[in-house]
């Protein structure tokens, strides 16, 4: 049995509200597709919020980072 005949979910694009910013975000059948062969669960931030969020701990500017 090769991955392809694996059952995975349905993806369809979605709209959601970034948890930081609160503006809606688009997160597509393709980007759940992607988190969900790599494990990882759906983001809750828009992608500038995620990108602020990772500057902001790259560079070690403390702060709230839930």
């Amino acid at each position: 049995m090769d991955d392809n005949s694996v059952i995975s979910p349905n993806f369809r694009t979605q709209v959601l509200v970034c948890r930081d910013c609160k503006a809606d975000f688009v997160l597509t059948g393709q980007e759940q597709l992607f988190y969900f062969r790599r494990g990882l669960t759906n983001p809750v931030r828009c992608k500038e919020c995620r990108q602020a969020r990772r500057f902001q701990i790259t560079n070690n500017q403390g702060g709230d980072l839930k």
